[in-house]
């Protein structure tokens, strides 16, 4: 399994939040923290992508700007894409998901990739796109959607995507869209 280049979307409002989620805190440490420490044995480097390069300078975490903020996770990938040219796949994920199988997850997406995938992304009855693989040839696909206004993500992988199928997505990872999901997340955890 090649070290690969990771990343970490963070550039959202954090609306349904109410504040910025990746500092939320979970087993001590802010939830951005936690998901970079999953990431961390499937990494040759961690980056996060946020609406400013200088948004998580407090955790010392490295840390790339939208090339055109709030654009969503389209906009993301492009600043991924143009971010990691010594790379042609980079490991992407959000700052919100909660690995409850981290290991197995991302190994199987590792060891699944193949060199003509433009993505690589979990599927149940729709799209989980991260942890996802992205190949930098998206590039210029992604930046011709942005110019056009078309931000979905759904269409992209339905055009571009190889899925995975596996169990309920929920099985191993949760969102925690708002305080009460990270609530729920973190409870078994603690008990």
């Amino acid at each position: 399994m090649t070290p690969t280049p990771a990343y970490i979307l963070a550039g959202g409002h954090s609306s349904r939040f109410g504040s910025d989620k990746a500092h939320a805190v979970i087993s001590g440490q802010p939830l951005i923290l936690h998901v970079a420490s999953f990431l961390k044995p499937f990494a040759e480097s961690i980056t996060v992508v946020a609406d400013r390069t200088d948004k998580y300078a407090d955790l010392g975490l490295r840390t790339i700007a939208d090339d055109q903020p709030h654009l969503g996770p389209l906009g993301g990938l492009e600043a991924i894409l143009r971010d990691c040219s010594q790379s042609e796949l980079a490991l992407v994920t959000s700052c919100d998901i909660l690995f409850l199988d981290a290991g197995r997850a991302l190994r199987r997406l590792l060891a699944e990739a193949k060199s003509e995938d433009l993505a690589l992304v979990y599927r149940t009855e729709r799209w989980h796109p991260f942890p996802g693989l992205y190949n930098r040839l998206l590039l210029p696909g992604i930046s011709e959607r942005l110019r056009t206004d078309d931000r979905s993500l759904r269409s992209l992988l339905d055009h571009s995507a190889r899925a995975l199928e596996c169990e309920p997505f929920t099985a191993w990872a949760a969102d925690a869209n708002t305080p009460e999901d990270l609530a729920r997340a973190i409870k078994p955890e603690q008990g």
